[in-house]
C-alpha cells in the first residue's frame, strides 16, 4: 500500500510542477493558431475573418483555450488519482480481509458455517481443509464487492472496542468513504470533460489515513506488526527487477 500511494503521490506532485511549464508552451501554440486564424489565407475559405477579427477573439482565444487546458489537466488529474487511489485502497482492504483468514480461519466459521456442502466435497477431506475451501470461495466473491463492502467486513471480523481511535487527527467516516465511493463510480461512467475535486488533496489524505487505520483494526484484533526485513526484501527484489530489464 505504501509503495503505490507513493507512486500516486510522485504523479501528483510531477503534475503539478510540470503544468506551468505546460501552460506556456500551450499558451505559445494558441497565440500562434489564433495569428493563423486571424492571418494565415488557408483559413480564408472557411473562416469570417472579418466577424473574427471584430469579436476580439484573436487576442482573447489563447487565454482561453490555455484556461480550458488547464482546467481539462486538473480535472483529469484529481480523477486519475481518485480511481487509483480508490484501486489501491480496495485492494488494500481486501488483502487485510485475507490476512484475517489467514491467522484465525475459524473467526470467519459465523460467514461460512452455514453453507451447504455436496457429499463428494466431504469425503476425504479434514475440517480443517473444507474451511479453508469455503474462505476462499467466500474472499473470491466479496473481491467483487465494493470497497465499503469490504471495510464492513473487516469491522464484523475485528469488531474494535467503543471509541477505537488508534490514529490521532483521524476519525474514520463510513459516510465519507461513501461518498468517495460514488464519485469514483462517476468518474469512471461520466461522459465530458472533468472537472477537479474541490477536497482533493483533504479526500486523498484521508484515503490513506483510513487504510493505515483499518491495519489498525487488524492490528488490534491479532497482533499482527510489519516484519521490516520483508519489506527491504521486497524492496531489494523490485529493484533487482527493474534493474534486469
Amino acid at each position: 500500500m505504501t509503495s503505490q500511494w507513493t507512486t500516486i503521490q510522485t504523479f501528483r506532485q510531477f503534475g503539478r510542477w510540470g503544468l506551468p511549464l505546460a501552460s506556456s508552451e500551450a499558451r505559445k501554440q494558441n497565440i500562434e493558431l489564433g495569428y493563423k486564424l486571424a492571418f494565415d489565407p488557408a483559413f480564408e475559405k472557411y473562416l469570417n475573418r472579418e466577424a473574427f477579427l471584430a469579436s476580439g477573439l484573436a487576442q482573447s482565444l489563447p487565454n482561453i483555450m490555455t484556461q480550458q487546458a488547464v482546467e481539462t489537466f486538473e480535472g483529469a488529474l484529481d480523477a486519475s488519482s481518485l480511481v487509483f487511489a480508490h484501486s489501491l485502497l480496495d485492494g488494500t482492504v481486501h488483502d487485510y480481509c485475507r490476512l484475517c483468514a489467514m491467522i484465525a480461519p475459524r473467526d470467519f466459521l459465523p460467514f461460512v458455517g452455514e453453507k451447504k456442502l455436496a457429499l463428494n466435497e466431504i469425503e476425504g477431506q479434514s475440517f480443517e481443509n473444507l474451511l479453508g475451501n469455503l474462505i476462499e470461495v467466500y474472499l473470491t466473491n466479496l473481491e467483487k464487492e465494493s470497497l465499503l463492502r469490504k471495510a464492513d467486513f473487516l469491522f464484523q471480523i475485528c469488531r474494535p472496542p467503543s471509541g477505537f481511535a488508534p490514529m490521532e487527527g483521524y476519525t474514520f467516516s463510513r459516510s465519507r468513504l461513501a461518498d468517495l465511493d460514488a464519485l469514483r463510480h462517476r468518474i469512471v461512467h461520466t461522459v465530458g470533460p472533468l472537472t477537479r475535486i474541490p477536497n482533493s488533496e483533504d479526500d486523498f489524505e484521508f484515503l490513506w489515513k483510513t487504510g493505515n487505520f483499518l491495519f489498525c483494526l487488524v492490528n488490534n484484533k491479532y497482533d499482527v506488526k510489519i516484519d521490516p526485513r520483508y519489506i527491504i526484501e521486497l524492496w531489494t527484489q523490485n529493484r533487482n527487477t527493474k534493474i534486469g530489464s
